[in-house]
């Protein structure tokens, strides 16, 4: 898979917005498999509830016969079913964040890049379509089937513009801060890049 040069810029900023916003937040940079393993276990291991979990992924993302996987660094995956045994399903984080006996939980994945498998028996174009369980929001960086850029400044445009709405934010609920982030997003990209958000969520939610 191609590097890519903006993830741990995009961690930093969501960071930093994320800590304006009251978070406590920990922040992990190219991670192997089981150091992906370990944290999202540590993570699930701090909620409980009295708190909002909120998960923020940026990297490479591929799908795989109606699964959707988070690849780690250093995993040279040659074929597309190696996925499974090397990378993170994402029913891995959803279930993380579904079983921590919360109210309130937040996914947001900057992924689906380039892969080069496209077209390859079991693969399709970004990922495939996530449902949120009850009391999740699901954001991705584009719709479902399409790629989303890794940008030529030092983020993403989906990170970019979603860290400054998280800055910017004045009480806005959760939804209408995400429309914001996907007329800019396409803005930018002319229509390339529209990203995307499935919510069960039962109550409000406003980062400020």
């Amino acid at each position: 898979l191609p590097k890519l040069q903006n993830p741990s810029n995009d961690a930093q900023s969501m960071r930093r917005a994320l800590i304006g916003a009251n978070f406590e937040t920990t922040v992990y940079e190219n991670l192997d498999l089981k150091g992906m393993q370990d944290a999202l276990r540590a993570f699930g291991n701090r909620l409980n509830e009295d708190t909002v979990g909120l998960f923020y992924f940026a990297g490479h993302g591929m799908q795989f016969e109606g699964e959707n996987y988070l690849v780690p660094v250093n995993e040279n995956i040659l074929k597309p079913y190696e996925l499974v045994t090397a990378a993170i399903n994402m029913q891995l984080v959803t279930n993380t964040l579904k079983y921590a006996d919360n109210e309130m939980n937040l996914v947001i994945v900057d992924a689906c890049r380039n892969s080069g498998f496209a077209g390859t028996r079991g693969v399709e174009d970004g990922f495939t379509l996530t449902r949120a369980g009850e009391g999740m929001f699901i954001a991705f960086s584009t719709a479902p089937g399409m790629s989303a850029l890794d940008g030529e400044g030092i983020n993403s445009p989906y990170t970019k513009y979603l860290s400054r709405a998280i800055v910017d934010s004045n009480g806005e609920m959760i939804e209408t801060l995400f429309k914001r982030v996907r007329a800019a997003v396409m803005r930018e990209t002319k229509g390339k890049q529209i990203p995307w958000e499935n919510s069960s969520l039962l109550g409000e939610f406003r980062f400020k």
